[in-house]
């Protein structure tokens, strides 16, 4: 028996049967446009049937030709989101300069707003700098609708108040990066920072953040960095930090914090930077501090 092949762009064959006058082709649109499969139609089968297959074979080709439009705007919806978790964030400043008021408009796509990077895979907001532009205000909770961001960084302002507790700040599943540092920021530390699955660095150095350190905080195992310097913290620092097995730099100088330094902080071999200073902390470090933590370069609890 002979075949004859065609190649359909973004079509897949799920099954084939073929009996010596009836065949049966049922065909799934690919996920992927750029996948190529073969569809195969026999040379025997009767005219009537195949151009039923035909036109079977065109119906889904139309369908497939459908799909840019629908990725479009699934795309626009997408990034309408970020546009409006954004300007929620825009009606929470004052802007002294003005430029958020003459760049961030309807007007100008988001992804070319001053301070926002997209990436050009998703069309999604991946990257927010505001830093050190004298921005004043408060952080409202729709920022957590940004949930392809990775980096933020608004540190050098005036920020005021707490940060927000909802529960759609978890949605920064993909934040690797956060500077709120050098701001007014008040409260407690939220504890959805312990929610990050990939959050490498915190830097909320430099407010006037109240409370205990969240034990929470110790379950973003991939932390690599914490600083939150020159704050109002309380209490001990939690054993539970031992979890940080990537913790490379730990600076809690000049909070108001007590008790012993836990010895699973020393378990932590990847420990470079640790800094203490300036708090109410007592007890003795171990003897061999410096042969467990070989990549030691300062240990600061003056």
């Amino acid at each position: 028996r002979r075949w004859t092949i065609f190649s359909c762009q973004g079509v897949q064959t799920k099954w084939l049967q073929n009996y010596k006058y009836y065949r049966r082709i049922r065909l799934y649109v690919s996920s992927s446009v750029s996948q190529t499969s073969s569809l195969l139609i026999s040379s025997a089968t009767p005219p009537s049937l195949f151009l039923m297959d035909i036109i079977t074979v065109l119906f889904h080709l139309v369908l497939l030709l459908s799909l840019p439009t629908v990725s479009i705007a699934l795309i626009k919806r997408s990034i309408q989101t970020d546009q409006s978790a954004l300007f929620a964030l825009k009606s929470q400043l004052f802007d002294s300069s003005n430029l958020l008021r003459k760049n961030w408009t309807a007007n100008v796509s988001v992804c070319n707003w001053f301070g926002v990077t997209c990436s050009s895979r998703h069309h999604r907001v991946v990257s927010l700098n505001l830093s050190y532009l004298g921005l004043q205000g408060s952080i409202p909770p729709e920022i957590g609708n940004l949930s392809f961001l990775n980096s933020i960084d608004l540190s050098g302002n005036n920020f005021q108040g707490n940060l927000p507790m909802e529960e759609r700040m978890v949605h920064f599943r993909r934040l690797k990066y956060i500077s709120l540092a050098f701001n007014n920021f008040g409260g407690e530390v939220p504890s959805w920072f312990g929610s990050l699955p990939n959050l490498r660095v915190q830097d909320l150095s430099n407010n006037s953040f109240t409370g205990a350190i969240p034990i929470s905080l110790f379950n973003a195992s991939k932390l690599e960095s914490i600083s939150i310097m020159f704050n109002q913290l309380q209490g001990n620092v939690p054993q539970e930090i031992g979890n940080l097995v990537n913790l490379k730099i730990f600076r809690m100088a000049k909070n108001q914090l007590t008790g012993f330094i836990p010895l699973t902080l020393f378990n932590i071999s990847s420990l470079q930077i640790v800094n203490l200073t300036n708090n109410l902390l007592s007890g003795n470090l171990p003897v061999n501090l410096c042969s467990k933590l070989s990549g030691l370069q300062g240990f600061d609890i003056s």
